[in-house]
C-alpha cells in the first residue's frame, strides 16, 4: 500500500493566490471593520504594513488597554 503525506505549510495560501496576507487583513479591516482596524492601530505595536502583527501581540501593553477602556466597566 502506498502512503502519501502532504504537508501544507506557510505560504500555501499565498501560492494559490488567496488574499490571506497580513496586508490583505489590514485592507479588509480598514474597509469593513473600522473598529478592529482602529484598535489594532492603537494598541498593537506594529508598523504601517502590519508585517509583524502576530509577533507584536507578545508586546501588548495590557494595562494601557484596560486603563484606556475603564469607562466601559459597569459597576454593579
Amino acid at each position: 500500500m502506498s502512503m502519501t503525506l502532504y504537508i501544507i505549510g506557510n505560504g500555501f495560501d499565498l501560492y494559490h493566490n488567496m488574499q490571506t496576507s497580513l496586508a490583505d487583513f489590514r485592507a479588509f479591516t480598514e474597509r469593513n471593520a473600522r473598529g478592529i482596524f482602529n484598535a489594532i492601530d492603537r494598541y498593537v505595536p506594529i508598523d504601517a504594513n502590519w508585517a509583524d502583527l502576530e509577533s507584536a501581540f507578545a508586546d501588548l501593553d495590557v494595562d494601557y488597554i484596560i486603563d484606556d477602556n475603564v469607562h466601559y466597566h459597569q459597576y454593579t
